[in-house]
């Protein structure tokens, strides 16, 4: 019995003020995690989608996933988007279970939805959704006066919408009024429309309510993909960089490099290296953050082959230093100096620090700021810059 996907990824995000589906988590939609679970799901056979065809197909190529089948404009509600959903299936045998999921909810996992297939294919059951057992007292009130406590161990909190062994068939009866007459035409010529009501749910179907209760320590949105390997309690690190350079004199021909970016500036900075004091302070941070040395112990001034030797490759090395244990969750930076002004420069100098680091320009900020002409900032003697980093254990 073949089993797809229709993920509902057509919402405007009117109480939020932007799209849940394309929120940024982690420099990624989070449309994507919830592609990504059926991608990786063997039961799935195709995924079908309603939203921006071309955005979510663009975002479905750029992944590298093969499943992918087709987009639905949305419709004004979400009973309207489903309809216009299970239009693009017309081709797929009737007995297809479709399994229908809300695309902004991107902590599903691959195990989850193979959970939902199996019980699917269950004899007598006609849908499946995913629940947690309800771990709060729920009361009954009228009026402001409780009349009645509830037996919570006969409550679930459902957590998504159901699929169907009589998925199309379903849909067409449970939708029918809102379906346009040429989709209910298209899918009545393969047999769908003719299909007998299905019946209707068992007591016993609540025992296939297996999902997971959710582990709060793993949930953390930027880290969606923890949810799904089911890994290690989280694991948090800290580092603080702070890196001072002064200018060289002017007319010297030493180029003044910030963040790997050259800026146009009359005096450069002086140090062994490139002298990149944005790009020192994040790597004394990252070490830091690791428990590790300084970066004067893995790069010391005395030794010739750092000798103007870019400051980002460096980064770049301990960065492997650190090793595939930890990951960067994020860094925080800013640069003190009366003059040049970084303003122009800073996105820039975010993607070289970011392409050091693996990972998105999006966890990298890079800020500047004076020290209102007081110290040797202020006199224009130099510059300096303080980075924070978060470390998190794989």
């Amino acid at each position: 019995m073949p089993v797809v996907a229709l993920v509902l990824a057509g919402g405007a995000g009117t109480r939020m003020g932007r799209p849940k589906q394309f929120l940024d988590l982690l420099g990624l939609p989070a449309l994507l995690y919830a592609l990504r679970a059926f991608e990786e799901c063997p039961e799935v056979a195709r995924i079908y989608a309603v939203g921006d065809g071309s955005r979510v197909k663009n975002l479905s190529r750029e992944a590298g996933f093969s499943k992918f089948a087709g987009c639905a404009l949305p419709g004004e509600a979400r009973s309207l988007s489903t309809k216009n959903g299970l239009g693009l299936l017309s081709h797929e045998p009737p007995e297809t279970i479709v399994l229908v999921h809300d695309g902004s909810r991107c902590l599903l996992t691959p195990e989850l939805v193979g959970r939902v297939v199996e019980a699917a294919l269950s004899d007598g059951v006609d849908g499946v959704v995913p629940a947690v057992p309800v771990s709060d007292t729920i009361k009954v009130a009228e009026e402001g006066a409780v009349k009645e406590t509830l037996d919570r161990t006969r409550l679930h909190a459902v957590q998504t919408r159901r699929p169907s062994p009589r998925g199309l068939a379903r849909g067409v009866r449970r939708l029918g009024g809102l379906f346009a007459r040429r989709h209910r035409r298209r899918l009545a010529r393969r047999g769908v429309g003719r299909a007998r009501r299905p019946r209707p749910g068992r007591e016993d179907q609540h025992q296939a309510h297996r999902a997971r209760r959710p582990d709060l320590r793993r949930g953390d949105p930027r880290r969606p993909e923890r949810v799904a390997r089911g890994g290690p309690e989280l694991s948090f690190r800290v580092g603080l960089g702070v890196d001072v350079h002064a200018f060289s004199e002017a007319g010297t021909g030493r180029k003044l490099i910030l963040g790997g970016v050259e800026i146009p500036y009359d005096r450069g900075l002086v140090g062994h290296s490139d002298a990149d004091v944005l790009a020192h302070a994040v790597t004394d941070a990252l070490l830091g953050a690791a428990g590790l040395e300084d970066i004067g112990h893995y790069f010391p001034d005395t030794d010739e082959r750092f000798k103007d030797a870019d400051s980002i490759r460096l980064l770049r090395e301990v960065r492997a230093i650190v090793g595939d244990g930890w990951e960067v969750a994020n860094v925080d930076a800013v640069v003190v100096c009366e003059r040049p002004k970084i303003r122009d420069h800073r996105a820039a100098m975010r993607e070289n620090l970011a392409g050091a680091l693996g990972v998105e320009p999006a966890l990298v900020g890079v800020r500047g700021t004076t020290s209102e002409r007081l110290g040797f900032t202020g006199r224009g003697e130099g510059i300096a810059a303080q980075a924070v980093c978060l470390l998190e254990s794989r």
